[in-house]
């Protein structure tokens, strides 16, 4: 199946689905997408995080791959290891 990007209506993606029936009931499931999912990050936002963008990358591919709150133990970590630079850019963009 090809989808269009909804927020800016030229990029396109496909997926693909798996189709089963188990105990009676239809199960539906992603198994593929291309091209895959890139997580970019806004210049200073990534400096403020240095070394932790590893963290932060895993966290939204778990949040994308639906893994909900397991996805927060990755955005705790980064949060604790860079605080004060997180600030930094929130007083930044305000002031």
């Amino acid at each position: 199946m090809a989808y269009t990007c909804k927020n800016c209506g030229e990029g396109w993606f496909n997926v693909w689905i798996h189709l089963s029936l188990k105990d009676g009931r239809f199960i539906v499931e992603k198994v593929g997408q291309y091209p895959q999912l890139e997580i970019t990050l806004p210049t200073d936002f990534e400096k403020a995080i240095g070394s932790n963008k590893k963290l932060y990358v895993r966290g939204m591919a778990s949040r994308h791959a639906g893994y909900g709150i397991g996805a927060l133990a990755y955005f705790r970590r980064v949060i604790d290891d860079t605080i004060g630079e997180m600030l930094g850019v929130l007083e930044a963009r305000d002031g």
